[in-house]
């Protein structure tokens, strides 16, 4: 198919459709895994906090929780992008939405862009962390 501009469209076959209906059903699966662990944090965080605070403990084991906080946070975002992408994807199949299946894709790419820049952000820790080590044993 070509349009005014000389550029082809992209054709979307049966089988297309039903590997994107698999994926969508995933992702939806693990887009609420993760917002359930999400919930589940939330509802540690602050019974681990408080009890802290009834045994006498120092500010330095409440403070042990901020990381558990910031994991959270992070977490959030590649969940919620995943959930949008299935929410979509499941609007453009059903509906034939163009507009809806660009967005989903959109959301896909958000996630995915996100796991990557978290991946770089872990092999820099990881090779300063090593490099701090191996400056330390000299």
């Amino acid at each position: 198919m070509e349009t005014s501009d000389n550029k082809t469209q992209l054709v979307y076959t049966e089988n297309s459709i039903y590997h994107l209906k698999e994926l969508r059903k995933w992702t939806f699966f693990i887009s609420i895994l993760g917002f359930i662990m999400i919930g589940i944090c939330i509802v540690i965080i602050p019974i681990a906090f408080f009890s802290n605070f009834s045994n006498n403990s120092s500010t330095s084991q409440s403070l042990s929780l901020l990381p558990l906080l910031l994991v959270m946070a992070i977490y959030f975002f590649p969940i919620y992008y995943l959930f949008k992408f299935s929410s979509y994807s499941k609007k453009a199949i059903s509906n034939s939405d163009t507009n809806a299946f660009e967005i989903a894709f959109r959301y896909f790419k958000y996630h995915y862009r996100f796991m990557g820049i978290m991946a770089i952000v872990a092999i820099v820790f990881y090779l300063i962390f090593g490099l701090v080590m191996l400056i330390k044993t000299i």
